[in-house]
């Protein structure tokens, strides 16, 4: 009679040699995964990038009457933040693993200049509209002041008007200097 072959585990079981570099293995596997993870919980100092709903940001930043000043520093903020992603490197060695951070340094640098851009086209709508209402206000005024009174109704409008746009003029002219700065 033929004795049967013992079985793999059963072997394997018996063989200490063999279990203990299975152990060293799983422990370099588990160490190497807590490194690769504690290497891309890194990056999360950037999630402000992707987790901010955009629009909401942008409706809230225009609501505010801000300055020239203001949204060149959250320009710079973004723009700090692209330098600063384009400086980390783009692989990273832990143990035996290479990590390739190339796509997230692209999407990260994709979402800092969409966040530029947000501020930048907004800046530029804020700015149209102070001055399409500065011109506005400017040809209204000017076409009625420059227009021939016939009746004494008419020429006391164009006084008190001419007054109205005197006492105007000093807030009109921070409309200037607002706009010269933007």
């Amino acid at each position: 009679v033929v004795e049967p072959l013992p079985s793999l585990s059963s072997i394997m079981v018996e063989d200490l040699e063999l279990l203990r570099m299975m152990s060293q293995i799983m422990n370099a596997i588990a160490m190497t995964t807590a490194l690769v993870s504690s290497y891309v919980n890194k990056w999360s100092k950037y999630k402000n990038l992707w987790e901010v709903d955009k629009d909401a940001s942008m409706r809230r930043f225009a609501k505010v009457d801000r300055s020239l000043s203001e949204y060149k520093h959250e320009v710079m903020k973004y723009r700090r933040l692209q330098i600063a992603i384009q400086a980390e490197p783009s692989s990273h060695t832990v143990r035996f693993a290479k990590l390739d951070n190339s796509f997230i340094k692209n999407k990260l640098v994709e979402y800092a200049l969409e966040w530029q851009h947000l501020v930048t086209n907004l800046l530029n709508t804020v700015a149209s509209t102070k001055m399409t209402t500065l011109i506005t206000y400017m040809k209204g005024n000017t076409d009625q002041l420059e227009h021939k009174p016939f009746t004494l109704a008419q020429l006391n409008d164009s006084i008190v008007l001419l007054k109205q746009c005197r006492e105007e003029r000093s807030e009109m002219e921070k409309s200037f200097d607002a706009l010269e700065e933007m």
